[in-house]
């Protein structure tokens, strides 16, 4: 049926992730973990709707995910991954750091609702067509990844992990070729990646789009 369906979605996602990248997440103790629940949907207090989210409760890193946006795994898995990481190291992803790689005087919207409105963001989103002349002004992946710094840098995984990726529509070989092609999404990109290494001990979607590029 529709979840047998779903759970196969998921575990093949999660399949692509490196041997030990969950084990990670368990305290000091082994206990806890990823925990990973499908609703069939989420609502938030504006009546908008949500593709996925994450919460840390107790040793427990909870993934919800809607069961008809489970391509959202690898965004909200990043969630979990920056809570672990700033669980450990609470200055890992500072406001002060972060702003570094941003235009002067920028600041995030933090409306989920509307963010889209706001046109004059898109002159620092990835343009439609990737137009590589433009490379100097691109900071942020999608217009949402304007809303909060979280969003940011999930946004930037999430098209990393892009399972579906097609070379030939984006003219890229792959996600990494074409996000590293605009420098400051590279800057990014480079800062999460040592960012990650230090609660990890690698870069894990290095692994995962190696294995996401494989099985196409």
């Amino acid at each position: 049926g529709e979840l047998t369906e779903a759970l196969n979605t998921l575990r093949r996602s999660l399949d692509y992730y490196p041997e030990g990248f969950f084990d990670a997440f368990k305290n000091y103790a082994g206990e806890g973990g990823v925990r990973f629940l499908i609703v069939r949907d989420m609502v938030n207090e504006n009546g908008g709707t949500a593709g996925g989210l994450h919460y840390q409760y107790g040793a427990w890193y909870n993934v919800v995910l809607d069961i008809d946006a489970l391509m959202t795994v690898h965004h909200e898995l990043w969630h979990a991954v920056e809570q672990r990481i700033t669980n450990e190291f609470d200055e890992a992803f500072s406001d002060l750091s972060w702003s570094e790689f941003n235009p002067a005087n920028f600041l995030y919207c933090f409306d989920f609702d509307n963010y889209y409105e706001n046109e004059s963001m898109l002159e620092y989103v990835i343009p439609w067509d990737n137009d590589r002349t433009k490379s100097d002004t691109v900071y942020f992946d999608q217009i949402y990844s304007t809303v909060t710094p979280y969003e940011d840098r999930a946004t930037l995984v999430e098209d990393l992990l892009n399972e579906y990726y097609d070379p030939d529509v984006y003219g890229f070989a792959d996600p990494m070729e074409r996000i590293c092609a605009f420098p400051h999404l590279k800057e990014k990109l480079e800062y999460m990646a040592v960012q990650t290494e230090r609660a990890f001990g690698s870069v894990y979607w290095e692994e995962v789009l190696q294995n996401i590029m494989n099985s196409k």
